[in-house]
C-alpha cells in the first residue's frame, strides 16, 4: 500500500520575463504527517519555489515548466514581515487581495471574506 502525495512538484522550472532562469527542473513529494525543508543559498529560488505552489508568483516571474499537484489548501509564513505587509494598506486590503487571487472571486466578494476571516480571528 503506498501513500500518495498531497503535494507533488514534478520538474519545476521559473524564470524572468527576460528569460533568466530563477529555478531549473525542482522536483519532490511531500506525503500526509511528512515535513520537509528547503535549503539553498540567497537567491537560489526557495521562496519563488513556494510563491509557486500557492500561485502567489511576483510580476515578471512565470512558469516555463513543470508540474504542480496538491490536495491540500497551504499557506506560506514569508520572511520579512515588513516585506509581506505595505504599511500605507489597510490590513483588510492586503487579505481581500490573497483572497481574490487564490479564490478567484470578485473584488466585493473577496473583500467580505476577508472581513469575516478577520472576524473569525477575533481583529
Amino acid at each position: 500500500m503506498s501513500i500518495q502525495p498531497i503535494l507533488e512538484i514534478e520538474a519545476l522550472s521559473l524564470a524572468a520575463k527576460s528569460n533568466e532562469r530563477l529555478v531549473n527542473n525542482v522536483s519532490f513529494s511531500l506525503s500526509k504527517g511528512e515535513s520537509l525543508g528547503l535549503v539553498g543559498e540567497s537567491g537560489s529560488g526557495k521562496s519563488l519555489t513556494l510563491r509557486a505552489i500557492l500561485g502567489l508568483l511576483p510580476n515578471g516571474v512565470e512558469q516555463t515548466g513543470g508540474t504542480i499537484k496538491s490536495d491540500v489548501s497551504s499557506a506560506m509564513v514569508f520572511q520579512d514581515p515588513r516585506g509581506a505587509l505595505d504599511p500605507l494598506c489597510t490590513v483588510v486590503k492586503q487579505l481581500a487581495e490573497v483572497v481574490y487571487y487564490r479564490q478567484k472571486v470578485s473584488r466585493k466578494t473577496s473583500r467580505v471574506i476577508a472581513l469575516e476571516l478577520l472576524e473569525r480571528l477575533g481583529l
